[in-house]
């Protein structure tokens, strides 16, 4: 019986990360063909009155918190972890 659990332990992490592996590749996707296809500020819908991509640039930290402190946020963050 261990061994059963063992095993499903680790397909359910194995597609865990093939999950994660495709929501990164499918989030930088998406990331790079805003860049390439709109301008800064632009609003392309995607369904009308629903939803809709705009492009905006974050040098913030989340949610632009600390906006303008550039990699020295990053770097103590970094340290300190």
């Amino acid at each position: 019986m261990q061994k059963r659990g063992i095993e499903l332990n680790k397909k359910k992490w194995i597609i865990g990360l093939i999950a994660s592996i495709i929501l990164i590749l499918l989030d930088q996707y998406t990331k790079l063909y805003i860049t390439k296809t709109i301008s800064l500020h632009e609003q392309v819908d995607l369904i009308e009155h629903v939803l809709y991509f705009t492009y905006f640039q974050n040098t913030g930290a989340a949610f632009s918190l600390l906006t303008g402190f550039g990699n020295v946020f990053f770097v103590i963050i970094t340290i300190t972890a």
